[in-house]
């Protein structure tokens, strides 16, 4: 169990208005294998596991957010409890010689989720500078949630050992969802070879996989619906409230009456490929290069549809989103003995997509405010990063063992009072971030008794520190153009001392 409280708190968020959040759970299995006669193999696995989760504010004060950050307490609690029973027998045949020789497994994968629980949330409000409230969202409804599925999923593959060079993995997936996909059909392919003596390895992989569908989508219409209530700056109500009923709005499928359930009918998609090169320069040093491409479609996002004059809208479930990750990277590692042990890399990612999924709005923590859907770049882009470490003996068995990490700054927007994005989203980056942590220590051997045979253990004690530069690498940014203090960082990060204790062997 996990019991956090001011979860999220950080430089415009402070205690009063983060949230509280706690998890517990629990995992029974067992599994059993069988070996026939010919050498083929039955491994059959059970595993329950129970999870609960919540998270709640530090009071009943309506939220406030304005240019300065946020104030009251925050606006949403909630709690749930999962289930999830998998059921995986695995048959391995025995060895097989047919141009080489080929492992061949097959199996049925079954799994069955369900959650129930509650969202709950109470007042917001968007303040501008000189403390008027622009804009109120209230809450109406139960907000009772519960959802289920269940899926049934056949596999098949082959480790393929054409010879002592070349190695071959292939297989496929085939996978029914209660509440996505009826037949979803997954091919795998991958490759290892080895040439110089095997001082050079060339490994190279594609993938299509089909991912679950949320429970949080399952039962979307059951959340709370939210108010949406503009004011001038005099305290006058413009126009009329509006509602945004809860509705999916899916590709591909007829659209449904507003607030009405209905299964999502789909699932995210993805197909990534990757190439890894591994080469033995010298004895002592070794080189790494690979790159990722990975696509995924059919995400889950939220797009609230505002009326164009009066009438109620909608907070739209829509699956159409993508996300694109790409990522190339270097290392060279070199050992000097027993003495040192080092290593550098270089890392080069981009990363875009829609920027309203549903899991970064619902989870952990709900957004306050839900702006419309935009594409532009993802949080794991990340251009630039270098990150060098290693560690080397001293004098009197001392170790040493430095990390140095530096890389592009993450992305963030610039927003308006009603957190509307200004300008492209996502054009922005905090500074380049730079950190050097630092471990010295030094290993003992130790006898506990009492323990097996009483043996002798490892004890490594000494003191590290974190950012020992001092650098105070910023967490957060005053990004609301209206704010007296706009494009100004803040929460950053300082160096910190510690001991270190660990028990390794």
């Amino acid at each position: 169990p996990m019991e956090l409280d001011f979860a999220n708190i950080n430089a415009l968020i402070p205690q009063t208005a983060s949230t509280n959040y706690g998890r517990s759970g629990v995992s029974i299995g067992f599994s059993d294998s069988y070996q026939f006669g010919s050498g083929a193999l039955l491994n059959t696995v059970v595993r329950y596991t129970r999870f609960d989760s919540n998270a709640h504010a530090q009071g009943p004060a309506d939220m406030e957010i304005s240019p300065a950050g946020w104030g009251g307490n925050y606006f949403n609690s909630w709690n749930r409890k999962a289930n999830q029973l998998e059921v995986l027998p695995v048959y391995q045949l025995s060895a097989k010689s047919w141009h080489g020789s080929h492992e061949v497994r097959l199996g049925t994968d079954i799994l069955f989720r369900d959650y129930d629980g509650s969202s709950i949330s109470h007042p917001l409000e968007l303040l501008r500078q000189d403390g008027s409230v622009a804009e109120r969202i209230d809450f109406q409804g139960a907000g009772l949630l519960s959802a289920s599925d269940a899926e049934v999923a056949e596999f098949i593959q082959d480790h393929w050992i054409l010879n002592s060079h070349l190695t071959l993995s292939f297989g496929a997936r085939l996978t029914t969802q209660s509440i996505g996909r009826d037949a979803a059909f997954a091919p795998r392919i991958g490759a290892a070879y080895s040439l110089n003596e095997g001082k050079t390895v060339i490994r190279a992989g594609a993938a299509e996989v089909y991912g679950h569908v949320s429970l949080l989508a399952a039962d979307f219409t059951s959340n709370q619906a939210r108010v949406l209530s503009f004011f001038d700056s005099s305290g006058a109500l413009i126009g009329q409230p509006v509602v945004l009923v809860n509705s999916y709005l899916l590709s591909g499928a007829p659209p449904s009456a507003p607030g009405v359930p209905r299964d999502p009918g789909s699932s995210p998609r993805t197909f990534s490929w990757n190439v890894v090169l591994e080469h033995q320069l010298r004895k002592n040093l070794n080189l790494r290069a690979s790159y990722l491409d990975s696509h995924t479609v059919d995400l889950f996002f939220l797009d609230p549809v505002l009326p164009a004059a009066g009438g109620g809208g909608l907070l739209a479930l829509k699956n159409s989103a993508v996300s694109e990750y790409r990522q190339a990277d270097i290392t060279a590692h070199v050992r000097l003995g027993e003495r040192a042990d080092m290593s550098l890399s270089y890392t080069w990612s981009r990363g875009r997509g829609d920027l309203n999924p549903l899991s970064d709005t619902l989870v952990p923590f709900q957004v306050p405010v839900i702006r419309p859907n935009a594409t532009g770049v993802l949080s794991s882009d990340v251009p630039n990063r270098m990150v060098a470490s290693g560690f080397f003996r001293l004098p009197w068995k001392m170790v040493i063992s430095p990390v140095a990490d530096t890389h592009s700054g993450l992305p963030f927007s610039n927003v308006d009072v009603l957190q509307n994005y200004v300008g492209v989203p996502d054009d922005q980056r905090f500074p380049i971030y730079f950190s050097l942590d630092v471990r010295l220590y030094r290993e003992f051997a130790v006898h506990i008794p009492r323990t097996e045979r009483s043996k002798t253990h490892k004890v490594r004690l000494g003191v590290y520190s974190t950012d020992i530069t001092n650098r105070q690498n910023p967490h957060d940014v005053y990004n609301n153009v209206t704010s007296p203090i706009f494009g100004e960082f803040a929460g950053f990060q300082r160096r910190y001392t510690g001991l270190v204790l660990d028990l390794i062997q």
